[in-house]
């Protein structure tokens, strides 16, 4: 371990093409191109002095590098400031959807030379030997060659660059993933303005595209932004912490292996020099360089000032690592040079388009982990998503979310946690949807508790509203904490200046002594999201709150009960149509759905800690069996018992619910029987097998039927569990007969849509255990049903056993 630290201290050693850039040489440039320079810069060119000195006419663009710029690193980017449509999915105003790549310039005698060097892996200091191979195996590639067409008077070198910024530059393209929106027209696309600061210069230009329907235009910014020579120290990313990072590798010559280093990602946040000591001493000193926000001038007014107490949020804790007026929100500044698009200026930007969604993004340099710019964009319709959240997720114990439209008070505090939430995201945090598991589900049924801690130590968690929370609890504090213990402490990991760094290896005790500090609170867990679908964790799920994902679902499901008996009422009026009803109503069915799949992640699933050597804990720890089956059987019987979901007022005004009904349940069924869940339980065999979850399942499934009478919610989940087991058992080659998806006799129930079961591709038809298991839960299918073909519900069980014996 002590060797492996001392290969990291050593500082890291850019590699650079060689350049003719030697200043105590006089130089000597032939390309038979050159001319006086007096004969290519006229006096019809204006010019713009600043980082390098830019030259523009009507038609013509000239950079004049200086000397010293040769073989310095810049960042290139391109970022969208102006759209004909935001709907069209290929951008908005003030999207950038390409990192930033780093850049050089070279020059030989005839050309100047655009480089675009590796940033994922490098050499240490004296790297020895080892140097040649590296550099025959990390070539700087050429990004574009421009000849050299004047010298200026103190040897800075004049390049046409007119073509190069006319034409598209796909390296760093602004639009979509899948394409740009259409074919380019040059001619309609031009350069419109040029700003050259002290560190970076910015180009705007008009590009026109034809397209099959309407034509696309767009306003792109690309900024070419000067790097410090001196980096900011890095700081190690640890997985314990929910920071974003990005990895560089090293080389060393002594022999030994390369090794990867981590850099979280971080505004660079440092004490002035004569406020050191005081900062050490533990006195507030306000930083070299706070993180200015600037809030987009088109926001609507009446929000204005949530957003920016959303974003000032963050300044608690800044404060409790020493630093006051640490970050700070402004609106854009009133002068006609200010440019949003600037990679050196964080903005808050809103975007009115179709999307339903907010964003916190941030833009770094590759070598440190430096977050140069920090955007959030703000759609306009995510005011309808926060509206509809706090109505099916609080409508049973606040009066004040049964309004169409929220007063600005309410509305306000829901927009100043997601712009602080998203600001999260800017300074550098992943979510963390391990936090509200901190919780137990009762302290948030607590007026006391509530008003302390909200629903969530981080507000990095989807934890956004208290659905808990019952009637007379008397429960005021609805939403997430200003800001979280968690995210107190993330800043301070994060952000916190350390003295006497030399190298980031010198701040890892330090760093680690702070975790292992909060080590036994749970409050400072973090456990990554996992990507899709119902998380792997029962620990860390979206939208879910408190340490037991059954018992929370009891009591939102209570809750939603009574949101539905009075939907009516809260969501028509007088001579409107239903177009909002139909609204809410979709939204509190996904809320009951997702209430199962929380309970659904205990099956098969394991409680991750990402720890560290030393402190013995597992990186897995599998979900008791009895929680497992206390899981299983509360699923199946909130499914069997959904009918309540099923509203004749709401029908009577929007038509039948019955079709998303069943596509709701058997969706959920499915899910259950699907191979990620077989896949889960099998991973931790003995712990839970795959054998006992479906002979659970076929006790509970033909439970429905012991007291001989059948709702058609439990036909249907009868049906697709015949369904599932025998893709299970049979495998995908062997599809479901036509016959046995024919409407159930005498039940008048069309089962066309809803009875697709279960994914069969989703099995690992290989995994002996599991399919095993459904055939025999299959075979004793077959004898129950066909014992009940005499009964009452003969039809459906007489279809049952069609189904099964012509699928054999």
């Amino acid at each position: 371990m002590k060797i492996y630290f001392i290969l990291i201290a050593l500082l890291i050693s850019s590699f650079s093409l060689k350049a003719s850039n030697d200043n105590s040489e006089k130089k000597s440039y032939s390309n038979g191109t050159i001319k006086p320079y007096e004969k290519v810069i006229t006096p019809e060119y204006t010019t713009y002095s600043g980082m390098f000195t830019v030259h523009k006419s009507n038609d013509k663009l000239y950079f004049e590098i200086p000397d010293s710029l040769f073989m310095r690193e810049f960042l290139i980017a391109s970022q969208i400031a102006e759209v004909s449509d935001p709907n069209k999915g290929k951008g908005f105003a003030g999207e950038l959807r390409r990192n930033p790549i780093v850049i050089q310039f070279s020059h030989d005698e005839k050309n100047v030379y655009l480089l675009t060097p590796s940033d994922k892996a490098t050499l240490t200091k004296n790297s020895g030997n080892i140097k040649k191979a590296f550099e025959r195996n990390y070539l700087t590639p050429v990004l574009e060659t421009f000849p050299i067409k004047a010298i200026g008077q103190d040897s800075t070198l004049v390049i046409d660059v007119t073509d190069f910024f006319a034409s598209e530059l796909p390296i760093v393209t602004p639009f979509a993933s899948k394409g740009k929106p259409g074919k380019l027209e040059k001619a309609s696309s031009y350069l419109d303005k040029v700003q050259v600061f002290e560190n970076n210069v910015e180009l705007q230009s008009y590009f026109n595209y034809s397209t099959n329907t309407l034509p696309f235009r767009a306003l792109i910014n690309r900024s070419i932004v000067l790097l410090p020579k001196e980096t900011m120290m890095p700081r190690l990313a640890d997985r314990r912490m929910n920071y974003f990072s990005s990895s560089k590798k090293f080389f060393i010559d002594n022999g030994s292996t390369s090794f990867k280093e981590e850099y979280i990602h971080r505004f660079r946040l440092e004490p002035k020099t004569k406020d050191i000591n005081d900062y050490l001493n533990g006195k507030l000193v306000e930083p070299k360089k706070p993180i200015i926000v600037y809030i987009d001038n088109g926001l609507p007014e009446r929000w204005q000032k949530y957003v920016k107490l959303g974003i000032e949020d963050w300044q608690v804790a800044f404060e409790a690592c020493g630093f006051k007026n640490a970050i700070q929100a402004k609106p854009f500044p009133d002068d006609p040079e200010f440019n949003p698009d600037n990679l050196q200026n964080t903005c808050f930007r809103y975007v009115p388009n179709n999307t339903i969604n907010a964003m916190g993004t941030r833009w770094i340099d590759p070598r440190s982990g430096e977050i140069l710019k920090g955007d959030i964009y703000w759609f306009a319709d995510v005011i309808e998503k926060l509206h509809d959240w706090r109505l099916i997720q609080c409508g049973a114990v606040e009066a004040a979310s049964h309004e169409k439209v929220f007063s600005d008070e309410l509305m306000g505090r829901l927009i100043r946690y997601a712009v602080a939430h998203e600001m999260g995201h800017s300074l550098g945090f992943q979510h963390n949807m391990r936090a509200s598991y901190a919780f137990p589900v009762d302290s948030l049924r607590s007026p006391s508790f509530t008003k302390k801690y909200g629903t969530t130590p981080s507000i990095m968690d989807y934890a956004r509203n208290n659905y808990i929370a019952q009637p007379g609890d008397n429960v005021t504090e609805l939403a997430p904490p200003l800001m979280g213990i968690y995210d107190i402490f993330g800043i301070k990991y994060g952000y916190q200046w350390l003295p006497d760094v030399e190298n980031p290896c010198d701040e890892f005790a330090t760093l680690n002594q702070w975790i292992l500090d909060r080590a036994d609170d749970p409050m400072y867990r973090f456990t990554p999201q996992f990507a899709m679908g119902i998380s792997g964790d029962p620990a860390a799920q979206a939208e879910a709150l408190g340490d037991d994902a059954v018992k929370a679902g009891t009591y939102g499901i209570k809750n939603l009960k009574i949101i539905m008996n009075n939907l009516v009422d809260w969501c028509t009026e007088p001579n409107k149509e239903y177009d909002y009803l139909r609204q809410i109503y979709k939204e509190l069915t996904k809320q009951y759905e997702r209430y199962l799949e929380h309970s659904m992640s205990y099956i098969g699933g394991a409680y991750q800690y990402l720890g560290v050597e030393g402190e013995n804990i597992p990186l897995q720890t599998p979900v008791s069996k009895e929680k497992q089956m206390e899981a299983i059987r509360w699923v199946v019987h909130e499914m069997a018992n959904s009918e309540w979901i099923v509203s004749k007022d709401i029908e009577d005004r929007v038509g039948s619910l019955k079709k998303d009904y069943y596509n709701l349940i058997v969706g959920s069924l499915d899910q259950m029987m699907s191979g990620y869940f077989f896949q889960r339980i099998e991973t931790f065999r003995p712990n839970f097998t795959s054998e006992e979850y479906l002979s659970e399942l076929s006790r509970l499934i033909w439970g429905l039927s012991k007291d001989g009478k059948l709702t058609e919610t439990e036909i249907i989940l009868q049906q697709s569990y015949v369904h599932n087991l025998i893709n299970m058992a049979y495998g995908a080659k062997n599809h479901l007969k036509k016959e046995s998806s024919s409407k159930l006799m005498n039940e008048g129930i069309d089962t066309e849509s809803s009875l697709a079961a279960g994914n069969a591709s989703k099995i690992n038809y290989a995994d002996h255990f599991v399919v095993m298991a459904a055939l025999n839960e299959l075979n004793k299918a077959e004898k129950y049903v066909k014992s009940k073909t005499k009964g009452a519900y003969k039809a459906h069980f007489a279809l049952l056993y069609k189904t099964i014996t012509t699928n054999k």
